[in-house]
């Protein structure tokens, strides 16, 4: 149970950190360029 929550608080905090490098980094990309990063990241 305690394996489980530390990996979804890990997924919480990656999510967290990817939105928030996300909008100062997707500046110079075009929307089919970010929907390809995004696609190629997951």
């Amino acid at each position: 149970m305690v394996i489980s929550l530390a990996a979804i608080g890990m997924y919480v905090l990656l999510v967290g950190v990817a939105s928030f490098l996300e909008s100062p980094g997707g500046r110079g990309f075009d929307a089919l360029q970010l929907n390809v990063l995004t696609r190629t990241g997951n």
